[in-house]
């Protein structure tokens, strides 16, 4: 756990607040650290907890999060600017990949 400051970057998680972060690292292989499963579990209700008081996931860590899940986390001109940023620095799309299409709204 640790407070992080607001930021002014479209997407990140403390774009616009002051935040507390709370991550979960797990390491090695099942036999050491036990079954996805349990580590699903509490991912999901963690998630469950966090995303309707305002929390947002870590773009570079393992999430489930939708493009309605990034259009209700951010407001819809931070959403707007990184789209454009985005379709400015790579206009083919060649950046985009599987995990970025589930999360972008209007991709």
């Amino acid at each position: 756990m640790r407070y992080v400051a607001a930021d002014d970057i479209p997407l990140s998680p403390m774009s616009g607040q002051d935040i507390g972060v709370v991550s979960v690292i797990t390491l090695g292989t099942a036999d050491a650290t036990g079954p996805f499963s349990v580590f699903r579990q509490y991912a999901d209700t963690l998630a469950g907890l966090a995303l309707p008081l305002g929390g947002r996931w870590h773009w570079g860590k393992w999430n489930d999060a939708t493009a309605a899940d990034t259009a209700a986390a951010y407001p819809a001109d931070a959403v707007s600017e990184f789209e454009s940023i985005r379709r400015e620095l790579d206009p083919q799309g060649r950046m985009l990949n599987y995990y970025l299409r589930q999360r972008l709204p209007s991709v």
